[in-house]
């Protein structure tokens, strides 16, 4: 008599086994544990279900590792999956963009255009014995700009079971030195269409500067405001910036590669408007990101139903210097 035992659960099974014959009955009772396969990922990779590679060069590289460690009693059969290569990511992407349905069932973003996987996990299967860990190296390699790259990873256990599911997303910049934060100004979309770019003058494109939008509302009290805070971050790239340096001046190239500089220009304009910017100018180093904290107070004499706007010029200075306009709008609101 042979006799097999799959549980359908990680908890406690029990039965009787009633065995007759014509010279009676044999009673057995059978008991079997059921061990529920787990991993545990460290350190907390994933935190609020997504993984942030962070930002990259377009054309270079970035790799983190984590461990992933078999909890259970059992050996485990794992396999690490990205819905950009499921059979099922041309039907998901029938379905209307996240800002027009106001969510989505899928966690893939924009992509590379030379076809090759943005992200990358590696080893992507293996088998862990109980209490054994593996190193997962995560690669993001993004071959143009762009700051809506992102997948869905799931850990599959045997084949079937889902033990761990995370998104995982970065940006790739064009510059070392960017500029995050602020409203968003376009849809968390990126569309396949070729942009037309208008004939515009050299001197003219100078002055068009990439805008950065801020609102912030100031809360009434009786008889004062609350003051309103926001903060913007100014980051630095790590990159190894091989054809940059050719371009940079001999004996200023080796600082420039390893941090970056931003200074906000004219700030007494926007002062008498109750905006403060702190710090108003600094050193970032690769690979961090610097808060800079806008603050308003509604100054004297401000009435209450208007919106306060105006803007101000910020300065980054790295491989190249660029521009932005920091468009700032303010108002007060009840409490």
């Amino acid at each position: 008599m042979l006799l097999s035992f799959t549980p359908s659960a990680g908890r406690v099974f029990q039965e009787v086994l009633s065995v007759h014959c014509e010279t009676g009955s044999l009673h057995v009772t059978l008991m079997g544990k059921g061990v529920s396969p787990l991993v545990s990922l460290s350190p907390n990779v994933a935190e609020n279900g997504v993984m942030d590679m962070g930002s990259v060069l377009a054309g270079e590289y970035l790799e983190k590792t984590f461990k992933m460690q078999n909890t259970s009693s059992l050996s485990i059969k794992y396999s690490i999956k990205l819905e950009s290569l499921s059979l099922l990511r041309h039907a998901h992407a029938q379905e209307l963009p996240k800002f027009l349905a106001g969510k989505s069932n899928t966690l893939v973003g924009v992509q590379n255009n030379n076809g090759h996987n943005v992200f990358d996990l590696v080893p992507a299967e293996g088998c862990l014995e109980p209490g054994g860990s593996v190193e997962i190296t995560a690669t993001f390699s993004p071959d143009h700009a762009s700051d809506l790259y992102s997948d869905g990873v799931k850990i599959e256990l045997f084949g079937k079971e889902e033990s761990q599911s995370f998104q995982i997303k970065g940006t790739g910049k064009s510059k070392i030195m960017f500029i995050e934060g602020g409203d968003p100004l376009k849809p968390d979309l990126e569309s396949l269409a070729v942009k037309l770019t208008p004939h515009i003058e050299e001197e003219d494109l100078k002055l068009i500067l990439p805008p950065v939008l801020v609102t912030l509302r100031s809360t009434a009290l009786e008889d004062s405001f609350v003051p309103a805070t926001r903060d913007i971050f100014v980051g630095c790239v790590r990159t190894m910036a091989v054809s940059q340096k050719k371009e940079l001046k001999p004996g200023y190239r080796d600082k420039l590669i390893r941090n970056g500089e931003f200074t906000f220009e004219n700030i007494q304009s926007i002062t008498q408007k109750g905006f403060n910017i702190d710090p108003q100018k600094g050193m970032v180093e690769a690979g961090v990101l610097k808060p800079v904290t806008i603050t308003w107070t509604p100054p004297q004499g401000f009435i209450q139903n208007e919106v306060c706007e105006t803007s101000v010029v910020v300065t980054l200075k790295g491989d190249v210097a660029e521009q932005f306009r920091i468009l700032l709008r303010a108002m007060v609101v009840s409490k």
